[in-house]
């Protein structure tokens, strides 16, 4: 694995830990693997650090990103220090390979440091996009004359891949932001408006950015809601709905003026928010490292700018569902069975190869993806818990699962609890049981053992039983005044 330095350490900054006596020790050839999260000191170590070092033996640096709108935030941060450094996408190279008009290795002959921050890129994107793997080879092959550096806070399928690094930097990584997580199911909910319903329960003037797994779902969402903003990549089969000037704000301020932001994977990399205003986050995916980026758009400026966090809960059924889709999508790739000739390798039918190249190549990228998706899945079907995933989760980011809440249980006992103590102390008779009905089931988010459709009183008991709440609904007959005789209910506190 080479030299590493642990995350037990205490220091934060990328610089603090990697300052200009330990670039000296890095040799031509050698892999070096960064694991930082969202503002620990990435553009400051590039432009003082490694910039420095570089102009000081006259070496030229490159730095890959992979979404244009890091690639501006990263052009506006070193504006000053591209003379030493160049700044290019991953998809330009891919481009350019493509048409053949350069290859790989002359793409990086003018540098003697290729960075490549958000690597995780190459693996992630391999699944919808598989130019990808033409930016794979040097990672097990490295050029004898060039340093490469790896940049990401999820290098779980780069290890995978490539467990050899000649140096190694764990940055401990910081969760304290994250002031509470919530988990749902939208499998569970009573009106099936899992999204609907956590966004209609946040305060008013708290903004909200949500991350969601279909970009039709994440879109038709977006327009159910004033003072929403949808979001999406430029190759995106909805580009024409992105809010371009929402994309704007972003590159220029790292703040978004709308009060709800919807957005796809264009967003999950290497962005920063830095906005207080940004309270919640809610994010769809069960891809651990699509998560840990989605997460990491916050940058949280100050001890008290914290978020509240909502994640789609996956049970085991849903693990199960997930893990074939992966086991089949593996299959696909590994009984293709198209040989060109002799001794070489099987043809994937998705490769988009080199011009006069005449092998068609493993795709490599995306079929670690999935290796990696397998592997990450039987883990937590391998698990004796039924929530393996939202204590894996829990364990990620350094949180006690005890404090984990179910956000629609939370949402119904605050609304339920709310209700009963405006009751309190009043007997209501038959018109005000109605009212009373009406405004209590309105707020039943969870499905229930309890048969809620019958609406009465053993129903609305079984229903606070059931969420551990200490009211009971009693009934009473009235022995005097005009209502002498008739039935009423009323409210008793304490009782479980």
């Amino acid at each position: 694995m080479g030299i590493i330095v642990d995350e037990i350490m205490t220091r934060q900054y990328i610089s603090d830990i990697i300052n200009l006596d330990e670039i000296k020790k890095w040799q031509p050839g050698n892999r070096i693997l960064i694991r930082s999260q969202t503002g620990s000191g990435k553009s400051e170590f590039l432009k003082t650090s490694l910039y420095n070092y570089a102009k000081s033996i006259d070496k030229q640096i490159l730095l890959m990103s992979n979404r244009i709108l890091l690639k501006k935030q990263n052009e506006f941060d070193l504006k000053d220090k591209q003379d030493f450094i160049t700044l290019e996408n991953y998809q330009s190279f891919e481009s350019r390979i493509l048409k053949g008009s350069d290859d790989i290795v002359s793409l990086f002959e003018p540098y003697y440091f290729i960075c490549e921050d958000e690597q995780h890129y190459v693996f992630a994107d391999g699944i919808f996009n598989s130019n990808t793997d033409l930016l794979i080879r040097h990672i097990q092959d490295t050029p004898k004359d060039k340093i490469f550096l790896f940049l990401t806070a999820t290098p779980e399928v780069l290890l995978n891949y490539q467990p050899n690094f000649d140096y190694v930097y764990n940055l401990p990584k910081d969760y304290s932001y994250i002031k509470t997580i919530y988990f749902y199911d939208k499998d569970k909910t009573v009106n099936n408006k899992s999204i609907e319903t956590i966004i209609k329960n946040i305060p008013k003037e708290e903004k909200v950015l949500y991350f969601g797994s279909d970009v039709n779902d994440i879109y038709n969402l977006s327009t159910q809601f004033e003072n929403a903003s949808f979001i999406c990549s430029q190759g995106n089969k909805l580009k024409k709905k992105s809010d371009t000037q929402t994309m704007l704000e972003i590159e220029e301020t790292s703040k978004f003026s709308s009060r709800l932001l919807f957005a796809t994977k264009v967003l999950d990399n290497g962005v920063n928010i830095k906005d207080p205003a940004l309270k919640h986050i809610i994010i769809d995916t069960y891809d651990i490292v699509s998560f840990v980026q989605m997460l990491g758009r916050k940058r949280s400026m100050f001890p008290e700018d914290k978020i509240t966090l909502y994640i789609n809960n996956y049970h085991k059924n849903r693990i199960r569902r997930l893990r074939d889709a992966v086991i089949k999508q593996l299959k696909k790739l590994d009984d293709t069975e198209k040989i060109i000739s002799g001794n070489l390798e099987f043809q994937y039918p998705d490769y988009n190869f080199k011009k006069n190249d005449s092998i068609y190549k493993t795709n490599v990228a995306k079929h670690q993806h999935y290796l990696f998706q397998l592997k990450f899945l039987n883990k937590l079907l391998g698990s004796k818990y039924e929530d393996s995933f939202a204590r894996y989760i829990c364990t990620y980011l350094e949180k006690d699962i005890r404090y984990a809440k179910d956000v629609f249980f939370e949402f119904e006992k605050k609304s339920f609890k709310e209700i009963l103590e405006d009751y309190l102390g009043i007997k209501m008779f038959k018109d005000a049981q109605e009212v009373f009905k009406e405004r209590f089931f309105r707020q039943l988010f969870v499905t229930k053992k309890t048969n809620y459709k019958l609406r009465g009183l053993n129903a609305i008991n079984n229903i606070l039983s059931e969420d551990n709440l200490p009211y009971q609904i009693v009934s009473r007959r009235e022995w005097s005044g005009s209502s002498k005789g008739n039935y009423y209910w009323t409210i008793e506190k304490g009782v479980k």
